[in-house]
């Protein structure tokens, strides 16, 4: 892999990681993916209603490109029958991990463990008791799961030592073999919906129903910002985008969130307008390459490059350019 490769891999990364806990710091959004992904008998132990979410990361600096991760904490419905404080024995964390490698690792339980064990290490400094830790596991890579979920799996161990070996397993959402709506909050859906399809051939196919529910999201909390992220990720992520069929289908959804001023109204009305023009004149590469450069530097407040400055610049000029506005973007 070259180095500009490896530059745009990280970069690609880091857009999967913003997104993923931009949309999951939100407590009423994690607590329908939880829901959706625990079994009924594990959610019946948890007050989902006291979630919160803490602040650390405990994924090596190393692994930050493959990995995102969310630590959450809430109380459980009923206090654990000892002798502890109704406070210390009523506690429950959930770690939610998001993984994007193309395809599954092999040793993710024994990170799970690793990451867990960190965790409890952090409540035995401040004194907490070591209480139950849920991890929960997002893959959106583009091979089927086919690793272990056990440290069983994991462990080479006779039988006659099995009941001295750490057990656990945890829970696996895989984004591309999921058939099915996952949860009822329609942010959620469309978080899911992106991080599945945004960087692939399907997502024209996938389009609509995604605006769709976007739209039934603006319309029950009426958060532009939503809407914001979610484009501002799908045209970082999908380097073929259809331009035109973005613009029109995203019209025809959602007419009403576009008024004079915001964001959406002037990144597909001005910026999207100016790079099909100059497509139909110069030639569809190198007008998408030109309408997203200009969109990119008037959603950043940025002098927008005149048509005599852009008719000076390559195709690999443009690619560039664009390359380092989407990481300037990303840096902030």
């Amino acid at each position: 892999m070259t180095d500009s490769q490896t530059s745009q891999s990280v970069h690609v990364s880091a857009l999967h990681n913003n997104l993923f806990v931009y949309g999951l710091s939100d407590p009423e959004i994690a607590q329908d993916l939880i829901r959706s992904v625990l079994p009924a008998t594990a959610v019946q132990q948890l007050n989902l209603a006291t979630l919160t979410r803490q602040g650390e990361t405990f994924v090596d600096p190393e692994l930050r490109d493959s990995y995102a991760d969310l630590l959450f904490e809430c109380q459980l419905a009923r206090p654990l029958p000892s002798g502890l404080s109704e406070a210390d024995s009523q506690r429950a964390n959930i770690y939610i991990l998001l993984e994007h490698k193309s395809e599954p690792e092999s040793k993710t339980p024994f990170q799970l463990l690793r990451y867990m064990v960190r965790i409890w290490e952090g409540h035995a400094r401040t004194g907490k008791r070591l209480g139950p830790i849920i991890p929960i596991v997002i893959y959106h890579g583009e091979r089927e799961w086919v690793r272990g979920r056990t440290m069983e799996q994991l462990l080479d161990y006779p039988p006659e030592l099995q009941a001295f070996a750490v057990s656990f397993s945890f829970p696996l959402l895989d984004l591309w073999r999921t058939t099915t709506e996952i949860g009822e909050d329609a942010f959620l859906q469309t978080l899911l919906a992106v991080l599945k399809y945004a960087r692939s051939a399907e997502f024209s196919k996938q389009m609509e129903a995604i605006f769709q529910l976007l739209a039934l999201d603006y319309h029950m909390r009426g958060q532009m910002d939503h809407i914001t992220v979610i484009l501002e990720y799908i045209m970082s992520v999908n380097p073929s985008l259809d331009t035109a069929q973005f613009q029109n289908t995203l019209k025809s959804v959602l007419p009403v969130a576009f008024y004079p001023g915001t964001l959406a109204e002037k990144f597909y009305n001005e910026g999207e307008a100016r790079g099909e023009a100059r497509g139909e004149a110069r030639g569809e590469v190198l007008g998408k390459l030109k309408g997203r450069l200009t969109m990119l530097q008037e959603m950043d407040g940025l002098p927008v490059s005149t048509d005599q400055e852009l008719a000076l610049l390559s195709v690999a000029d443009l690619e560039q350019k664009v390359e380092d506005a989407l990481a300037k973007r990303n840096s902030r």
